[in-house]
């Protein structure tokens, strides 16, 4: 098959609507392969009064083909069937798919389907017509085929996952009972029998071994029933076939297989058992089932026949061929053509293999409509967060979804057998569509389900754990760690050029993200946690910091694979005006505890950039399903008490931080899951993968995190991850990679740059006149808020926040652990300066003041920007076009220390000996002519709180807070962490920058059980006309788990509630927007509305307010 008649496939070869989209519809299960009998009883139960008019639809339940050519069946192709007096009589598959290769001394193979143990059928009255089957044509034969056939049977049974990854599935567990027997019925047989056994054993320092016996005689051994055993760590398993050859066994065979090993046993069960025999074309039990494969066209006689014996060639199920034939005796004689086909004779009358009911179908019609831009699929316990999600996309950017269950989709698309190649289906029926008409395709598919190992859910871990699944691709493999893998990019892989087509070159058209969430309320969280971050967004200078965190050891290649990822960032759209924090472990300290080897300040620098805000957060280097690193980096523990509120987006190049599909929840869940804290989302891989490949791969996608669409809109995270994706050839690595999340997100990206006009006196456009900055000197900046191409953004009125940086300096690392490499590389670690300023029509001017202590290297400096409205517009920029060098000869004498203005904790009500919690904030308000000094070049003039002359915190000025109108002030918020129950005293230390310092002290005491309170509760407009923001502050903001509105009408009847994301400096902010809980605008009226505060040992506080609200 070529690629010009596989892709795309014609809009014709899709119905333009589905059948199920009116009339009665019923769904029907069967269990066995051949003809099945749908009872009239069965009939006029599901609601059909007359059983004559009923059709039956589908194509049962065989695992669907993986290449989808103009072969795939589309939506539910009616069955033609005979009616008796006892029902309908149709010819249904299993989920077993039978393969036969010719010229194989095996001949026949089997699958299972791995999504699924039932088949379904669908039956409905809404043709017009019935659909009988009809006449094979006439074939001409002269030579006879032997009177027997290939039989072939199988005993397979998915209940244990030898690894809990990959499509294999492993039947009886003889690790606790040895010895096991199998019965199978062999009607018809002609001789002897042939047996394949496959057999799973994981046995270290050993190995095993199998012993069979036919019907009590033990079968000769082979060396094939020798398993050898596991000596490598990346295999999970051996696989053993033994081939037997059993004679005079007879219609009844007893097998019974023996278990034995030597060594460390961790798992022994069997795959499957597979017969054939040469069985006699006779009816047995008035049917039979028959494939036959002559060379050329034949003469078939089939014994045990009679005048009312029905013959059909079934080989294509969904149009089985009525065969004529002449009767001689008992003998039914008729020609087939050459080449594979199978058969069934049976007697209508005496058809005992009933079709079962599974239920009444609702009427559905996915066919008919539009492409969505995001499909949305779930079980229908999360259906309220998923039409919450897909009202986010529609209030902030327009994208069009579809919220659809799974077996909405399977109704349509497979037969109604759980298949994820269901959902691949439906895509490219739009896909297809699309690339004809013009129209727009869907590019984002969301899954909220965790997934498992297991999609049949046979297992008992995942059969207890209670909660829906929805499929994932596993590979078919399960043996090794290298091969064994799942993944969500199969979903959106639409070009299917050829047959055989490999998953690691195929194009991925659909970005596929997964919500792992495991019952409704988790599934609400999520989308609450979304609609904060897109809707209700903490803006701020956090947005413009990236993070990216290199691990040590392994000749430094992490180091340099992160160089290349800040590159990528920083060379693509506005990717080199945002901050990078490189945190390379090997450039810190190695100390030694209890645990091994840790990095803690390179551990505590991470955690003060969380708090601060990143909005990109990108880790290489090693981990596994809970921790990151060999020197515990982050752990279990760190990840379940993250409590960061400015959420980062994580791309993990590591191995299985994700693992999703196992039994065990995993780290990257967890962070995820965090209602308040965490993370957005991640792009990470779910199993191990190769360091090699995890640069490659992370750096082709970091190319495009900043780039924007046809638009000018920025890329959302699913854009950007088959984008890299697609850019990698020839590896299944990247496929081992999943988006947790919502893949039509995007990522914090300002639209509008911040452009520095002048320094000082100094026109920056002019390239040969760069200006110097001196230590100590007074500084102006002018600049304006402008677009992309230059214009200035008249209607900007908002804050402009700036931080100066000192020059680039090489930085060499130390080598540490197994394999370490010193390596150097330039960054910029010397932060001088954070201010704030007022951009008004679009224009912005400020003055600040440089600290005397700078690096005096004569290298360009940096001054990073970022800038907000009202509107939640932002900005962000950079320049590099000046020095800072020297110091100022002219700056003015200063001998006063910085005035402490106020120092509290917590709130302003707050004096000196008051009781607090034991994790309180520290607040002060500061100023000095020459400006705080929050420099990290010089030693000993830091911002430092002391505490009982015992605990010094050094870092506080990364929580100084600059006043946009007067530089030289601003406000210090550090929180304070698990105090001792007991009195203290805290003395905070603070130098301007011409080093002089001022200190204060406060006493206090932390009380071992203290609840807070709600120290004021207002609103922003009263009476509201079109929306109000609540605002709610207390006198602490650690140990608050939640704080939320509650607004009632004056019948006392609860009409809406909204929830913080988090609280900051004690107050937390809730926006309302005057619709009840069903969207509804309310009515012109007084509303009384209460604030509760809940801390973490589940004590609730509140307070009241009334709200009036103006008519619409």
């Amino acid at each position: 098959m070529t690629a010009e008649n596989a892709y795309p496939l014609s809009p014709d070869h899709y119905a333009e609507n589905s059948r199920l989209a009116s009339g009665k519809w019923a769904k029907i299960e069967v269990k066995q392969t051949g003809v099945q009998l749908i009872t009239n009883s069965t009939l006029r139960n599901l609601g059909f009064a007359n059983p004559e008019k009923v059709n039956v639809y589908g194509y049962g339940g065989r695992m669907l083909p993986e290449y989808l050519d103009e072969d795939m069946i589309d939506d539910l192709p009616p069955v033609p069937a005979i009616r008796t007096a006892q029902g309908i009589l149709f010819f249904g598959h299993s989920t077993v798919t039978w393969n036969y290769t010719p010229g194989n001394s095996t001949k026949y193979t089997h699958t299972l389907n791995p999504y699924s143990d039932r088949a379904f059928y669908f039956i409905s009255d809404s043709d017009n017509e019935t659909f009988a089957p009809g006449e094979m044509p006439a074939v001409e034969a002269t030579a006879d085929v032997e009177p027997y056939f290939t039989e072939r049977l199988v005993h397979e049974r998915d209940i244990l996952a030898p690894y809990n990854s990959g499509r294999l599935m492993l039947g009886e567990d003889f690790k606790s009972q040895r010895n096991q027997n199998f019965q199978f019925s062999l009607p018809g047989i002609s001789g002897e029998a042939m047996m394949t056994v496959r057999f799973g054993a994981k046995v270290t320092n050993g190995s095993s071994s199998l012993i069979f016996s036919a019907n009590g005689n033990t079968l000769p051994s082979t060396t094939a029933d020798k398993i050898s055993g596991v000596n490598s760590s990346g295999t999970f398993l051996a696989l053993g076939n033994s081939t037997k050859r059993i004679e005079d066994c007879g219609e009844k065979l007893n097998l019974q297989i023996k278990y034995s090993n030597t060594g460390a046993l961790f798992t022994a069960a069997l795959d499957y058992i597979r017969i054939t025999y040469q069985r006699e074309l006779k009816l047995h039990e008035n049917e039979l089932y028959f494939y036959l494969a002559p060379d050329n066209n034949a003469v078939v006689n089939v014994d045990g026949c009679d005048s009312n014996t029905v013959i059909w060639n079934v080989t294509d199920p969904a149009n089985p061929l009525k065969i004529a034939y002449t009767l001689n005796g008992s003998k039914a004689t008729f020609a087939i053509p050459a080449g594979y086909g199978e058969y069934v004779a049976f007697n209508p009358t005496k058809v005992t293999r009933q079709a079962t009911a599974a239920g009444k179908v609702n009427n559905q019609n996915l066919h008919a409509l539009p492409a969505p831009g995001l499909l949305i699929i779930t079980p229908s316990e999360y259906r309220a967060a998923a039409d919450k999600i897909a009202a986010i996309h529609e209030k902030s950017d327009g994208l069009t979804s579809l919220v659809v269950t799974p077996e909405t989709i399977y109704n349509e698309f497979s037969s109604g057998t759980p298949d994820v190649t269901a959902f691949r289906k439906l895509l490219k029926m739009w896909f297809d569509r699309a690339a004809v008409s013009g129209e727009k395709a869907t590019r984002y598919c969301l899954i909220m389900s965790r997934p498992t190992y297991d999609n049949k859910m046979n297992s008992p871990a995942v059969k207890n754990a209670g909660y829906p699944r929805v499929p994932i691709w596993q590979s078919p493999t399960g043996e090794t760690e290298s091969s064994s893998y799942s993944t969500d990019d199969y979903v959106g892989m639409m070009e299917d050029y050829y047959p055989g087509l490999s998953m690691i070159n195929a194009k991925i058209d659909v970005a596929v993200g997964r919500m792992p969430v495991k019952s409704a309320t988790e599934a609400l969280s999520a989308a609450n946690k979304l609609e904060r971050y897109v809707l209700q967004p903490t803006l701020g200078a956090w947005r413009n910091n990236v993070m990216v965190i290199a691990d040590d050891q392994d000749k430094g290649v992490h180091l340099d694979q992160a160089e290349m990822v800040c590159d990528a960032m920083q060379s693509n759209g506005n990717g080199k005006d945002y901050l990078y924090e490189r945190l390379y472990l090997d450039a810190y300290k190695l100390s030694y505890s209890a645990t091994g080897p840790v990095y803690p300040e390179a551990k505590q620098r991470m955690f003060d950039k969380l708090a601060e805000g990143v909005m990109l957060w990108n880790y290489i280097g090693h981990a596994n399903p809970k921790s990151w690193g060999h020197e515990n980096l982050l752990t279990w523990s760190d990840i379940t008490g993250l409590n960061h509120t400015k959420l980062p987006f994580l791309y993990a190049a590591t191995c299985e931080f994700m693992r999703w599909d196992a039994d065990e929840t995993s780290g990257g869940e967890m962070m995820w899951l965090n209602p308040d804290s965490g993370v957005i989302g991640m792009i990470c891989p779910s199993r191990t993968v190769l360091i090699s490949r995890n640069g490659p791969l992370d750096i082709a996608t970091s190319e495009f995190v900043f780039q924007r669409d046809a638009d000018g809109m920025p890329l959302r995270i699913g854009d950007m991850m088959i984008k890299g994706k697609n850019a990698i050839q020839n590896e299944d690595n990247k496929l081992k990679y999943g988006l947790m999340g919502d893949p039509a997100m995007r990522l914090p990206s300002p639209s509008y740059r911040v452009v520095v006009d002048r320094i000082n006196d100094n026109d920056l456009s002019d390239s040969d006149n760069l200006p110097t900055i001196a230590a100590r000197s007074s500084v102006s900046l002018a600049g304006r808020i402008t677009d992309f191409e230059g214009n200035t953004i008249e209607d900007f009125n908002g804050q402009v926040q700036f931080m100066v940086y000192d020059a680039e300096k090489a930085i060499t690392t130390n080598g540490n652990g197994k394999d370490g490499k010193p390596i150097t590389y330039n960054d910029r670690k010397t932060r001088l300066i954070t201010s704030k300023a007022k951009a008004t029509g679009g224009v912005w001017e400020t003055v600040i003041n440089m600290p005397a202590e700078i690096e005096n290297n004569y290298s360009p400096a940096l001054l990073s920007l970022y800038a907000h409205d009202a509107a939640g517009r932002e900005a962000n920029g950079s320049t590099d076009r000046f020095f800072i060098y020297g110091m100022d000869p002219n700056a003015p004498e200063d001998n006063d220390g910085p005035l402490i203005t106020s120092l509290f904790l917590n709130s302003e009500s707050f004096s000196d000996g008051m009781t607090t919690g034991p994790s309180p904030i520290v607040r002060a308000f500061v100023s000095d002519p020459s400006g705080i000094n929050v420099s990290d070049a010089g030693i000993g003039h830091k911002i430092t709180i002391d505490i009982d002359k015992k605990t010094y915190l050094n870092d506080v000025s990364l929580y100084f807070s600059p006043d946009e109108s007067d530089p030289t002030a601003g406000e210090i918020s550090y929180p304070l962490n698990a105090l001792d129950p007991g009195e203290h005293t805290l003395t905070l230390t603070v130098w301007d920058n011409a080093n002089n310092s001022s200190s204060a002290s406060i006493s206090f005491k932390v009380a071992a059980a203290w609840l807070p309170s709600i120290t004021a509760l207002y609103t922003d407009a009263n009476p509201a006309s079109t929306n109000v923001n609540f605002f709610v502050k207390t006198d602490a903001a650690d140990g608050i788990t939640e704080c939320r509105v509650e607004v009632f009408n004056l019948a006392g009847k609860l009409i809406w509630s909204g929830k913080a994301g988090s609280m900051s400096a004690s107050q937390s902010i809730i926006g309302w927007n005057l619709c009840d809980s069903n969207g509804v605008r309310v009515e012109r009226g007084i509303y009384p509305y209460r604030a509760i505060i809940t801390t973490n040992n589940g004590a609730e506080i509140s307070k009241s307010g009334k709200l009036a609200v103006t008519a619409k």
